[in-house]
């Protein structure tokens, strides 16, 4: 029977999971993944600021090995996180848990219809959320951001629809 770990102790490895060592910052995910829960993860999780985005990867992981219902709406969260590198690991972390396709199709709906949101933030975020949940439906929607007056909205746009078009490996 394993003991639990104290409240400082949790403490510690969540502290751990900021570090710039990826030994460490392994150690503590797994330390945690074992004596932690969704709540508290998610709880540490809206500390982290966006550059954080390694200790968000770690998140990914621990959320991917509790696996309950709260631990997957969070990676479905993740998924649309602005770094790539953390959209990457919610996704593989998901299709760990066996849930190939995280969005129903009214979800998806809605991610296009940021498509037309004025903001080029707004567009190039739900592009680039779409690109990582590589649903070949938006393939189409995202075309059209090709010919966008933001420079910025049609490379992501380019890149997104290149990304979707590629045959799976």
């Amino acid at each position: 029977m394993s003991v639990g770990l104290t409240v400082d102790e949790k403490e510690d490895l969540l502290h751990d999971l900021r570090s710039s060592d990826d030994k460490r910052r392994q150690y503590a995910a797994r330390a945690l993944a074992k004596n932690i829960t969704s709540g508290e993860t998610a709880r540490f999780m809206r500390t982290l600021q966006p550059h954080e985005w390694e200790a968000k990867i770690a998140v990914c992981k621990i959320f991917g090995k509790i696996g309950d219902d709260a631990a997957i709406e969070k990676l479905k969260g993740l998924i649309l996180d602005f770094n790539p590198k953390v959209r990457q690991e919610a996704a593989r972390e998901l299709k760990k848990l066996g849930i190939d396709k995280p969005f129903s199709d009214d979800e998806v709906a809605e991610l296009v219809s940021f498509l037309n949101h004025p903001s080029w933030w707004v567009k190039i975020k739900a592009i680039k959320s779409l690109e990582a949940i590589k649903d070949p439906r938006a393939a189409e929607p995202i075309s059209r951001l090709m010919l966008d007056e933001d420079e910025d909205v049609r490379n992501a746009a380019i890149e997104a629809v290149s990304s979707l078009n590629k045959p799976k490996s």
